[in-house]
């Protein structure tokens, strides 16, 4: 693990190519105990009073979540960097006819001469993949409706840096880290792939929400059950995720 200084977006995007096989199975197979059983849920959860009308599902990787929220919504749209994962993602939801699926990032939206095109948009643990969340919090802002909604998971910036012991040579809380690291599950510590997340400090996410005129209406800190928790190699001492629901303002 270690924080970098030069990285571009399609460098993000190749990273993400090379994991999405892997990624995808994991999510199947219910190998990932938290994107089955802390983040979908929560997910679930912080939308389920949301206008779901016209949805737009960030970073949607392989699709799963996508299609889980298209049952319940009228038209979805997923987008992703990766088109690797935006291929599968088609290839799993193919049988549903009210989700499109676009390769591209958030900033390469726009909205309608009519206006902004979204009811909702929600991000699962996608914006600490983005490394400019002033743009694409502000790409959010013109696609939600006023009065619509923004739900999104990251990992918790107040803890994740302890579960994952980031060196303090280099990690300072304050401060905005581009970060490579192996990517690791629970069940799955394997070195195979590299992926890059950026920490950034709460006051950085709710600064920037404010200022893309999105209010935070709810904050979840998702805690396992005992049951779940007894699926995991170690216990949770706290919340290694954060859950936001905001609505855009008039």
């Amino acid at each position: 693990m270690r924080r970098v200084w030069n990285k571009s977006q399609d460098q993000i995007a190749a990273e993400w190519d090379l994991i999405a096989e892997m990624r995808s199975q994991q999510i199947r197979s219910g190998k990932d105990i938290s994107y089955e059983n802390i983040l979908t849920p929560t997910v679930l959860t912080l939308i389920g009073a949301a206008n779901r009308s016209v949805v737009l599902d960030v970073g949607c990787g392989c699709g799963l979540l996508t299609g889980k929220i298209a049952a319940t919504s009228t038209k979805v749209t997923g987008i992703d960097i990766s088109p690797t994962s935006t291929r599968l993602a088609k290839e799993h939801c193919h049988t549903l006819a009210n989700i499109n699926f676009v390769n591209g990032a958030i900033e390469d939206l726009t909205p309608t001469a009519e206006g902004p095109l979204f009811s909702l948009a929600v991000a699962n643990m996608s914006l600490m993949a983005m490394l400019h969340l002033d743009a694409a919090l502000a790409a959010l802002s013109r696609l939600v409706h006023p009065g619509g909604h923004l739900a999104f998971t990251i990992t918790h910036p107040c803890f994740w840096p302890q579960y994952w012991s980031y060196s303090k040579d280099w990690f300072r809380y304050g401060e905005e880290n581009v970060i490579e690291a192996p990517f690791h599950i629970s069940l799955d510590q394997s070195d195979q792939f590299t992926t890059t997340h950026i920490h950034r400090p709460l006051e950085q996410y709710f600064t920037t929400l404010r200022n893309c005129d999105f209010e935070i209406i709810r904050l979840i800190e998702p805690m396992p059950s005992p049951e779940i928790e007894s699926l995991y190699p170690q216990p949770w001492e706290y919340p290694r995720f954060l859950g936001v629901l905001c609505v855009r303002k008039d």
